[in-house]
């Protein structure tokens, strides 16, 4: 891109300043449509004793908005934690980003920077994540690092019932030969 400044009339002179703004047009993330609550990016359910997300993604353009929930089964208790890594706190992102957390995808009180105090689930349910950028005219990247655990009830291994030797798992049967 070039710029050609010439004076309004012939013989002035003077300064001035020139402003420009470049915005580069980045394309969306695998995420996407993900812009609302309602068409927030399942990322699963949580099915085991632990997990963990690293989400990599983007504000492709400046209305860009993200969401993402996680199902956490009924009957268990859960913590969740998560942290948000982007231009202020990485030098590997470009996004200047905040997050909030909600359990029914309405009310976001839980507004964090970049970390978020621990998040306890006594009886499941679903957990929402909103990322915005701090300011209009947003477009990067940046990474949502969420870890979830189970706090009870671990599932039974393929081996149970064998808490009593009437109920001892079989091995194997070896043949006389």
């Amino acid at each position: 891109v070039y710029f050609k400044v010439t004076p309004t009339s012939q013989g002035d002179i003077g300064t001035y300043s020139l402003h420009t703004l470049v915005i580069r047009s980045i394309n969306p993330d695998q995420y996407e449509p993900n812009n609302t609550s309602a068409a927030a990016y399942n990322l699963g359910t949580v099915n085991s004793n632990s997990q963990n997300y690293n989400i990599n993604a983007n504000f492709h353009v400046t209305t860009d908005n993200d969401y993402y929930k996680i199902n956490l089964p009924a009957g268990y208790s859960y913590t969740v934690n998560a942290d948000l890594l982007d231009s202020y706190n990485d030098n590997n992102y470009t996004a200047d980003a905040h997050f909030a957390t909600s359990t029914d995808g309405n009310d976001w009180s839980l507004n964090h920077g970049s970390s978020m105090p621990e998040l306890t689930l006594p009886d499941g349910g679903t957990v929402y994540f909103r990322v915005l950028p701090y300011t209009d005219y947003e477009i990067g990247t940046y990474k949502l690092q969420i870890s979830v655990a189970r706090l009870d009830g671990i599932e039974p291994d393929m081996y149970e019932p064998n808490n009593t030797v009437n109920t001892s798992y079989l091995l194997a049967t070896i043949s006389e030969q």
